[in-house]
């Protein structure tokens, strides 16, 4: 049974509103997760700590390839999708 369904019986049954609260536990054991993936990144920071690089090389099964994009204002910044032959279990 997921949250939503969950939270609906309780608050029909007590006929109110209610919060409903999983442990981590429960969260961790109902929840739907990202396809596995693996990323090495390198970077390099200037004098005041700013970063100036970034690189990244990542794989992900089923993610467009502008999955990669980084978000960041660096000039100097590199990632790209690769492909490996060894299969990334879920």
């Amino acid at each position: 049974m997921n949250y939503l369904e969950q939270a609906v019986r309780l608050a029909v049954q007590l006929d109110a509103p209610v919060n409903l609260i999983w442990t981590r536990e429960e969260d961790m054991t109902q929840d739907n997760y990202r396809n596995a993936s693996l990323a090495r990144m390198r970077a390099g920071l200037d004098a005041s700590g700013l970063p100036v690089f970034w690189e990244e090389d990542y794989t992900e099964k089923r993610e467009p390839a502008d999955a990669v994009f980084i978000q960041y204002a660096i000039d100097d910044r590199r990632a790209r999708v690769v492909s490996g032959t060894d299969p990334i279990p879920f």
